[in-house]
């Protein structure tokens, strides 16, 4: 229910046209761009890490801040996109 959902922090790109956020769902996090299908939640990020899922998505939002990782995202139009991240960058 999308009522239930409050927004915790919220991103915008320089150009204005996306919208990253991490949003609270009766206790389940979950991070994602505002409009499209791609998310993930906080207990894959932990699941993934060995980390609490608190830290994970801390460390997931700070790294994509900060590029250190890469998220890759493609759509066909603005009503379905599809994304995938990279949290391990080539040097």
């Amino acid at each position: 229910m999308l009522s239930a959902m409050t927004i915790l922090e919220q991103y915008v790109t320089t150009d204005g046209l996306l919208r990253f956020i991490v949003v609270s769902d009766e206790g389940d996090l979950s991070i994602g761009f505002d409009g499209f299908g791609w998310h993930t939640h906080a207990d894959i990020l932990a699941s993934t890490s060995g980390l609490p899922e608190d830290v994970a998505v801390r460390q997931f939002v700070d790294a994509l801040l900060k590029n250190q990782s890469i998220l890759a995202f493609g759509c066909a139009s603005r009503l379905n996109g599809r994304g995938s991240s990279f949290n391990k960058l080539p040097r």
